[in-house]
């Protein structure tokens, strides 16, 4: 493989010169310490962090042949070839960076760096003649590439998002763009993605499951993964319907149900049937609630409701919405205005960490 930086090629071998582009190129860093890791022959296993994203981080080890696997099954689904292109965007503290340096070197691509940013083309020099065959990124990067220039998309054939779920105003990008979009499931645990679900040019209804991955759902409709390179059993706290031992739909996560008065509620369901009516960053969480046990509580983020009656406002226009989409008793009771949301590493919006630091002078009853 190689890397192509500043429109210059360096050798994988050679990676140690990529220390030469910090501090513009910062990701270079972590590079080189997951390289050096790598390509220690007394280490067979490398240590990851969750995202943290709905809970305390933790770490996971996992063996490299089984990552060598892992981006093996990757090559297979996008049919990589040698000196293919492919874009690094994503940091490499975690395993969705780790792993797109597995697949180069793995698949033998020449491997186009990225300044870390929420847009993924930042910093980045394109060769003449050159296009991405493969870019990895979140949604929320997809959705600032767009917003910046809708034209640059003909630089890529296949672009792979994940992180979080798509949103509305996300997916008409998506239906509108050149290359084909993808939305994987996976998580640390899996080694990234173990499902594929396509966005556009006749997308897919449900995921389907990867060669080399087994599936199928326990007593709690929680997805369970099955993988011969990976060490045992994985039971996730993902709600699906289960269509085939191939493909499934997710519905949200278990570990995420409100129990509210004994109402059970599903944070994502809500969620997905808003998202339309939203244009900010929101999510549908709960807190203690003395009678009920829990509540359900709309969390948004804006720093332009400064006065009260914005803010009331835009209540009003909360509820209005909730009465649309025929919530009922499931709908929030709470509205919480936070200006800025608290963001994982990984991108993915600290939902325990702005639940723990939200200002209760902002809270509006609905």
């Amino acid at each position: 493989m190689r890397f192509v930086i500043n429109s210059q090629y360096i050798e994988l071998e050679d990676y140690k010169n990529l220390m030469d582009f910090v501090p513009e190129f910062e990701i270079c860093s972590s590079i080189i310490s997951f390289l050096d890791k790598w390509c220690d022959d007394s280490l067979d296993t490398i240590d990851f962090q969750t995202s943290g994203s709905t809970g305390v981080p933790k770490i996971i080890s996992h063996f490299k042949s089984s990552m060598v696997v892992s981006a093996q099954i990757t090559q297979k689904a996008f049919k990589f070839k040698s000196g293919d292109t492919a874009l690094l965007c994503l940091p490499v503290q975690y395993i969705s960076g780790c792993m797109m340096l597995v697949r180069s070197i793995v698949a033998d691509l020449d491997l186009y760096i990225s300044d870390l940013s929420t847009n993924p083309l930042d910093k980045v020099n394109w060769r003449s003649n050159d296009k991405i065959n493969f870019a990895p990124m979140t949604p929320m990067q997809f959705e600032n590439l767009c917003t910046k220039n809708m034209k640059s998309l003909s630089l890529f054939d296949n672009i792979l998002l994940g992180g979080s779920q798509v949103n509305d105003q996300q997916l008409r990008y998506i239906r509108g763009a050149e290359p084909n979009v993808y939305i994987g499931y996976g998580m640390t645990e899996t080694i990234t993605h173990l499902a594929l679900k396509k966005l556009n040019h006749n997308p897919d209804s449900n995921y389907h499951v990867l060669d080399g991955f087994h599936i199928e759902k326990n007593s709690d409709d929680c997805l369970v993964v099955y993988a011969d390179h990976l060490p045992g059993k994985i039971i996730t706290t993902d709600i699906i319907d289960m269509i085939s031992f191939t493909e499934f739909s997710w519905k949200g996560r278990a570990d995420g149900i409100i129990n509210s008065g004994g109402l059970k509620i599903n944070p994502a369901e809500l969620e997905n049937a808003i998202d339309k009516h939203i244009d900010l960053p929101f999510f549908i969480s709960s807190v203690r609630h003395e009678k009920l046990g829990e509540t359900v509580v709309f969390f948004v983020e804006t720093n332009n409701l400064i006065s009260i009656a914005e803010r009331l406002d835009f209540a009003k226009k909360i509820i209005a919405v909730f009465k649309k989409e025929k919530l009922g008793n499931r709908r929030p009771r709470l509205l919480y205005i936070v200006e800025k949301f608290i963001m994982t590493g990984s991108g993915k919006i600290d939902r325990m960490g702005v639940k723990n630091s939200v200002v209760e002078s902002h809270v509006i009853e609905l």
